[in-house]
């Protein structure tokens, strides 16, 4: 999901205080931890591994913000930005179709172009710079996340598209 773009940005970052934690597990992540080591910041940043639903939250509280570089045009949705909205920080994502929909850029979070390192060095530090932004921008991610993608809106949602499908059904003559 971008983490190589994400080393280089984080590389130019090291006169700010930073802090990384990365979740989840692969084939690449001895890669990326050697990686880090070699670049300098092995320290800062913690690869934990595949996190419980239930412990997941926690880690996103943990966060001041949410990181998404994706690289991948075929990023259809971007469900982990929709669990940092939940829990009230914004994301840094790259601005992909899917994961526009749920990050809206300036509202709950900023976008940069997939594959741009100084865009995301840019964002990044100003996330870390801009407490009162940071904030902000969290706090619109949380009410967005409740009122867009909370069960009762997404069911009232899924209702009335099979309301509206079943009508068009019986509408038609066979």
């Amino acid at each position: 999901k971008g983490l190589p773009v994400l080393f280089e940005a984080l590389g130019k970052l090291s006169h700010n205080k930073w802090h990384g934690i990365i979740v989840g597990s692969g084939s690449l992540r001895a890669s990326f931890e050697k990686t880090v080591k070699e670049k300098g910041y092995g320290e800062r940043i913690h690869f934990v591994g595949s996190v419980s639903d239930e412990d997941l939250p926690r880690y996103y509280r943990a966060a001041d913000f949410h990181l998404f570089p994706s690289t991948k045009r075929a990023e259809a949705f971007g469900i982990v930005a929709v669990e940092a909205a939940a829990s009230g920080i914004p994301s840094v994502a790259s601005s992909l179709p899917g994961v526009r929909s749920v990050v809206l850029d300036g509202q709950t979070g900023v976008h940069v172009e997939p594959g741009d390192i100084l865009s995301l060095t840019q964002s990044i530090e100003l996330m870390l710079e801009q407490v009162d932004l940071r904030l902000r921008l969290g706090l619109a991610a949380r009410k967005r996340a409740e009122v867009e993608f909370g069960w009762e809106p997404l069911i009232g949602r899924l209702e009335a598209t099979y309301e509206s499908v079943v009508n068009q059904q019986s509408k038609r003559a066979y």
